[in-house]
């Protein structure tokens, strides 16, 4: 990476500090695009145009070892592991073994709304996605987690979209990160809708959006006021606002040695 020289907003770097550099630009990725801030009211006003009803409080059920298991199982077997070096390849090992006490520790974190601190660091590794390569605004970073972590994630994962399900939270246009649904079925229905206003001698029109760096910018506040909307309260809501605040990251980068 040190080779041509990396450069942010146009000026090459010192191979020394390309790590901190390249730290700085992912933290800063929102005031590097220029994003104006939106205000918490002005975005729930929206949504009480679509959901003027209140929603029923979201309810979780406890962990059990079962469910774990088969998190467990469900991981693909990978050597890549977080900064505590424990990969999904070693932890399906002892699966059966630790499917219990992990079980009983997720459950107390989620009734305590308490996500552990010893999870929230990250390695990032930048990865170039397209374009000249010395230029920092073209890699993605690539956060790899403690194992753990995707564990107590996909947990919590199936209560909330369990919630969002019963209550026909998620919009039926919403194709991507959904079970039984993928981006070929949103291709096929919006070219059946143009077929059929073509067939009706209907004028077509459409809004591409391409948003860049869309989940580097996700606005925490925003984010948590609309769970709350939607009935994540309580215990629950601070599991979310513990699983954001204070977390931790480095950088992973090879360096070619002259």
């Amino acid at each position: 990476m040190c080779s041509p020289p990396l450069k942010v907003n146009g000026m090459e770097q010192p191979p020394t500090q390309v790590a901190q550099v390249i730290n700085n630009y992912f933290l800063n990725i929102p005031g590097n695009l220029n994003i104006q801030a939106i205000k918490n009211n002005d975005f729930i006003s929206q949504l009480k145009k679509h959901y003027p009803y209140a929603f029923p409080p979201m309810q979780t059920v406890p962990v059990t070892e079962g469910e774990i298991r088969g998190i467990i199982n469900s991981l693909k077997p990978k050597n890549s592991s977080g900064y505590n070096g424990i990969s999904t390849k070693i932890l399906k090992l002892c699966g059966s073994q630790i499917s219990k006490p992990l079980a009983f520790i997720i459950d107390k974190s989620i009734k305590t709304g308490v996500f552990p601190e010893c999870l929230k660091y990250a390695v990032i590794t930048p990865l170039h996605k397209r374009g000249d390569v010395p230029d920092m605004a073209n890699y993605r970073p690539i956060s790899l987690l403690p194992v753990f972590s995707k564990i107590f994630e996909k947990a919590m994962h199936s209560r909330l979209n369990q919630h969002l399900q019963t209550n026909n939270i998620l919009a039926t246009e919403q194709y991507g990160f959904r079970k039984g649904l993928s981006t070929e079925q949103a291709t096929y229905s919006l070219t059946n809708n143009i077929l059929m206003a073509w067939n009706k001698k209907i004028h077509i029109g459409g809004i591409f959006c391409d948003l860049t760096k869309a989940f580097d910018c996700v606005n925490h506040d925003i984010f948590i006021a609309k769970l709350e909307y939607y009935g994540i309260q309580d215990v629950t809501i601070n599991w979310f606002k513990s699983y954001l605040i204070d977390r931790k990251q480095r950088i992973k980068i090879s360096v070619n040695e002259n």
